[in-house]
């Protein structure tokens, strides 16, 4: 799916390579005979990082680096849009892949402008939301090598520790009879805003377990979720706010 387009640090093609020892097939991206370079790397997991990487890619888009998001509509449809490119098939993210660059400690991916463009719907003024690199570890595993990405890498976000815990505590208030207007009262907050805050009590479970470890993916703000449309569904709510990868569980099965 990545011929043409993968090469490794020494800027010499991988191609895909296929086995089948004893009726098993086997699929790699193997280096070029060109390349000092004599990597195995099964296809499957090259593959998933890069659909990881294009994910958290749409995921960093905001209003502000996009042409003719003006009105709240829009931006609400502009994430309805990022999240419908994000649940696209593997083949479908892939396609919109310019190049891969496949160091031994990180991967360099570009999109095709124009390809990312069509999909959202807007323009990009940000050129560096393009192009963009991830750490990665490739670890020697018998005759070839394993691709390893780590989703998790990331630091508490504070506010929106103390959002949420903020609306598990409004949410009880409520069901034990108090109204908003008293809860946001109590806050110094406006009705307005401490509605739309308690939204965050009603995530999925695995998403509030990722904000209360610290593990949210980078692009999971508080502010962010203040002005998305948060789906109903909470496999749909993972699909849009948790990235995927090694490091995130992401299947509904594995919910809390």
């Amino acid at each position: 799916m990545l011929s043409g387009r993968l090469k490794d640090d020494y800027g010499v093609p991988m191609t895909r390579h296929t086995t089948n020892p004893r009726g098993k097939v086997y699929t790699y991206y193997i280096s070029g005979k060109d390349s000092p370079r004599d990597w195995r790397i099964k296809a499957s997991d090259l593959e998933a990082c890069v659909v990881w990487i294009i994910k958290q890619i749409i995921a960093s888009l905001r209003p502000s680096s996009l042409v003719g998001l003006h009105s709240a509509d829009q931006v609400a449809a502009f994430e309805e849009a990022k999240y419908k490119v994000r649940a696209s098939s593997q083949q479908t993210l892939i396609h919109m892949v310019r190049s891969v660059r496949l160091r031994e400690d990180e991967m360099e991916l570009g999109l095709d402008r124009a390809k990312l463009e069509d999909a959202i719907g807007h323009e990009v003024l940000d050129d560096s939301l393009i192009k963009q690199t991830r750490p990665i570890t490739l670890a020697k595993r018998g005759h070839e090598l394993r691709l390893i990405y780590d989703a998790a890498a990331t630091r508490p976000d504070p506010a929106l520790q103390m959002a949420l815990a903020k609306a598990i505590e409004w949410k009880s208030r409520i069901l034990s009879g108090e109204n908003i207007a008293k809860i946001a009262a109590c806050d110094g907050l406006s009705a307005q805003v401490t509605a739309r805050r308690i939204r965050l009590s009603t995530m999925s479970p695995m998403i509030q377990m990722a904000i209360a470890k610290g593990t949210q993916p980078p692009s999971l703000t508080l502010q962010r979720l203040m002005t998305i449309k948060l789906p109903l569904a909470w496999q749909a709510q993972e699909i849009l706010l948790l990235e995927q990868g090694n490091g995130i569980p992401c299947s509904a099965e594995k919910r809390l």
